[in-house]
């Protein structure tokens, strides 16, 4: 006699982008082994209350300035009974959530990116507060379909967020240059937009490597920008515009807003 597998409940606070996105890949990635719940603001009070009591996990998607109010009103309760807290709320450290729900709150802080959504994100991964290995773990084994986790402590947090959180805008803004240079040099739309996700796909395989052979991106550069001829010209402008200060300015922009 076979005894089926107990469904873990998952409650998401938010279903902005990242609330959306999580629940997606938990419903779509876990075999049917969790079960998601979303909270938001056509709740009732009791509605809420039904959702979080019986939740193992509730992950935190909501914007920073909405973070206080869902802890008074919505978690604190729950924070030392065993429900485990995971939070995606950038800028805000484990030092405000003591504040509200005690030091021994469960709390694990995953910082990902959007790529996510087609099961390539990077996020990182922090145990808090009252947190043990085994709560880690469990997030861990809820997210680790549809993202890489890196283990960081919450001092670093902020710099990947600047980094590896906001990455997939900056390429994306560069994308966007590039499609619109491609429409205006007679390019269709719809091809150059081809054009740009299959580049962007390419030579990300190629950064990665294969198992037998791996290049440096310096490497991948040199080989597309030989010497006298017109990617190097390319290269030529982006560096007399200062193109690597203007996007180490754009990270640090990035950090302090987060450190603010």
């Amino acid at each position: 006699m076979t005894t089926s597998k107990q469904v873990v409940p998952v409650v998401i606070i938010g279903k902005g982008t990242i609330g959306k996105l999580f629940g997606k890949v938990i419903e779509e990635t876990t075999r049917n082994e969790y079960v998601v719940n979303y909270i938001t603001r056509a709740d009732s009070a009791e509605e809420r209350s039904d959702k979080l009591k019986n939740a193992a996990i509730i992950m935190l998607a909501v914007k920073p300035k909405d973070l206080d109010g869902v802890l008074d009103e919505e978690v604190k309760e729950y924070a030392q009974e065993r429900a485990t807290i995971c939070s995606f709320v950038a800028g805000v450290d484990s030092s405000a959530y003591a504040q509200k729900l005690g030091e021994s709150a469960r709390l694990v802080r995953v910082m990902p990116n959007t790529t996510t959504e087609v099961e390539l994100g990077f996020a990182s991964i922090t145990r808090t507060l009252g947190a043990e290995p085994e709560d880690v773990q469990s997030i861990k084994e809820v997210l680790s379909s549809a993202t890489t986790l890196v283990d960081l402590e919450e001092s670093k947090v902020d710099e990947f967020t600047a980094v590896a959180g906001c990455a997939p805008a900056y390429f994306l803004r560069f994308a966007k240059v590039l499609q619109s240079a491609a429409e205006d040099l007679g390019i269709g739309a719809e091809d150059a937009t081809t054009f740009v996700a299959n580049t962007m796909i390419g030579v990300g395989l190629m950064v990665q490597g294969s198992p037998d052979e791996h290049k440096s991106i310096e490497q991948l550069i040199n080989e597309v920008a030989s010497e006298g001829g017109a990617t190097e010209k390319a290269i030529q402008s982006l560096d007399s515009s200062d193109f690597n200060a203007v996007i180490k300015n754009a990270i640090t922009s990035a950090y302090q807003h987060l450190k603010s």
